[in-house]
C-alpha cells in the first residue's frame, strides 16, 4: 500500500512590527495546521536568513513580505529574493503586504516580482484566501 505524506508548509515573515507578527502568527495557529512560519524581523538578514534555509534543504512555500522594514526596502528585497533564490512566481510566491497603499506602490512591488499584494490593515478573510491560495493551490477555492 502506497503511503501519502503531507508535507509541513513553510512560510517565511518579514515583517518588523510585533503586533502584525503576533496576528498573522495567531492566523496560522487556527486556520492552518501543518505550516511552519519562520520570522525574519529585520531586513538586513532576509538573504543570510533565507540562504541557511536553502543550505537546510527547506524551501518556502510562501514568502509574506513586508515592504517598509527599517534599514532596508522591501522592494529591493523582492527583486533580489526573485533574482537570486525564486525565479519561479508559481513555485515561491511572495505575498507584500504594506501600510502605505497607493496604485503606485502595488505596480513597483509586482514589478519588483511580487505574486500579490496586500494593504495593511488587512482584512482577515481575504488574507485567509490569498494564504489558501498560494499555500494550497491544489485545493480548489470557493
Amino acid at each position: 500500500m502506497e503511503e501519502i505524506v503531507k508535507k509541513t508548509k513553510l512560510v517565511v515573515l518579514i515583517e518588523d512590527d510585533p503586533d502584525v507578527f503576533g496576528v498573522v502568527l495567531g492566523i496560522f495557529g487556527v486556520k492552518f495546521g501543518d505550516v511552519k512560519v519562520v520570522h525574519i524581523d529585520n531586513g538586513s538578514e532576509v538573504f543570510e536568513h533565507v540562504s541557511s534555509l536553502l543550505q537546510n534543504g527547506a524551501s518556502p512555500d510562501l514568502i509574506i513580505l513586508d515592504l517598509m522594514l527599517p534599514g532596508a526596502n522591501g522592494f529591493e528585497i523582492c527583486s533580489k529574493l526573485r533574482e537570486k533564490f525564486f525565479v519561479d512566481k508559481r513555485k515561491v510566491p511572495i505575498l507584500a503586504i504594506t501600510g502605505y497603499d497607493s496604485v503606485e506602490n502595488k505596480r513597483k512591488i509586482l514589478q519588483a516580482g511580487a505574486t500579490d499584494y496586500l494593504p495593511k490593515p488587512f482584512d482577515i478573510e481575504v488574507f485567509v484566501k490569498k494564504i489558501k491560495k498560494y499555500l494550497f493551490p491544489e485545493v480548489k477555492q470557493i
